[in-house]
């Protein structure tokens, strides 16, 4: 640990946890809400968030539907309030769901709004972000411990894309941080979104216009970056995967500490390009089959797959994946000063929503490709 011109740097080598300790997850969920056949109300479809309330209730943003469904302790559906629309209570593209004291904050992708609910689900208020002329709707993807809220808006870097054929983008977002009422407050930077390949195809020509319409394919790049940037308690955290190093902000922008493993990249091997391949074909179609010999890989894969934080301020980082199935595994935990605790096996082929002091939510799908919401307790054996 040391300081750079005020900012701390953390670099760990190995965990803190010696023989004996260490953080361990439930080996069966303590609970399972999602049937591959049943009641609609236990149906889910395109789940965007799940987390657990005070007093124990989970409550599931379902975009399927446009709705919270709420469910008691042991899973037991209770009731749900929204459904489809742009109206004030209604949702239209649910992009995520946060718990700030008593409320809860959901955001419509593109919609450049929030929905403000109690705990309980009886709608508040609709929040407008506040949107410069001629720009991009900016979409709200996370929120402080006082309220504010961090948007995003995405940019493109020009020297990396092409307006013709098919080619390599990386893509960028600007993030800002709003009042609870979308005043724009602090510009927190630009950081990296995502690495992606796409192609833009003519289709017809419209009579009307008397010019070819056309459509954009895009796909995520093999082996490509994607930028974890997330609002938890005070603080900004983001990181770009292209080595494993996460930045910590404070809310107002201001670069506060560093936490770094120094370690390599692992190297993309002839086995993983064509894992990545299969991948690809399976997913992609007809477009896929006609660009897969154009694919280009990189030396090394990311330096890590998703970053979480839970409500203590540990933070969470998860070993790289090729198959989003197979995501999970090994998380490595960093304490909230940024020293590295140890590593914490989660069942794979989930995606964590949601992580507390004694639990954690996420969603799994079963092998009918039904999604599931699940809970685990989560154990910390402190020697």
């Amino acid at each position: 640990m040391r300081d750079s011109a005020g900012v701390t740097i953390v670099e760990s080598i190995e965990g803190l946890w010696a023989e004996g300790e260490g953080w361990t997850i439930s080996g069966e969920p303590a609970l399972t809400i999602g049937v591959d056949e049943g009641p609609e109300e236990y149906s889910l479809f395109q789940v965007r968030a799940a987390l657990q309330l005070p007093d124990g209730r989970i409550v599931i943003a379902n975009n399927g539907s446009d709705e919270l469904r709420y469910y008691d302790s042991s899973g037991t559906f209770l009731y749900s309030v929204g459904n489809d629309g742009y109206g004030p209570g209604e949702f239209k593209m649910m992009w995520g769901m946060w718990l700030v004291s008593d409320t809860l904050v959901i955001s419509d992708w593109g919609q450049d709004r929030v929905s403000v609910f109690s705990a309980d689900g009886v709608y508040g208020r609709t929040a407008m972000l506040h949107r410069e002329p001629g720009s991009f709707a900016p979409t709200a993807v996370g929120a402080f411990s006082d309220g504010s809220l961090l948007g995003s808006t995405h940019v493109v870097d020009p020297q990396t894309t092409s307006d013709e054929g098919f080619h390599f983008s990386r893509t960028y977002a600007s993030y800002v941080r709003y009042s609870r009422d979308g005043a724009a407050l602090d510009s927190l930077g630009v950081f990296l979104f995502t690495e992606g390949v796409s192609e833009t195809l003519e289709t017809e020509t419209n009579p009307q216009l008397n010019r070819a319409s056309s459509r954009t394919i895009m796909a995520f790049a093999p082996f490509g970056r994607v930028g974890q940037t997330i609002a938890a308690g005070d603080f900004l955290y983001h990181g770009s995967g292209d080595t494993y190093e996460i930045q910590v902000f404070s809310k107002d922008g201001a670069l506060q500490r560093i936490i770094r493993r120094p370690m390599p990249n692992s190297p993309v091997t002839e086995g993983d390009k064509e894992l990545f391949r299969d991948d690809w074909l399976e997913d992609g179609g007809d477009w896929a089959r006609r660009r897969v010999h154009e694919l280009e890989y990189p030396e090394t894969k990311p330096a890590y797959g998703g970053v979480k934080v839970d409500a203590l301020g540990n933070v969470w980082v998860a070993e790289y994946t090729i198959r989003s199935k197979d995501r999970g595994g090994n998380w490595t935990v960093f304490d909230t000063d940024g020293q590295m605790l140890g590593i914490v096996e989660v069942p794979r082929g989930g995606g964590i929503t949601d992580i507390g002091d004694d639990y954690l939510i996420g969603v799994w799908r079963t092998e009918l490709d039904v999604e599931q919401v699940r809970l685990y307790r989560l154990f910390k054996n402190r020697g």
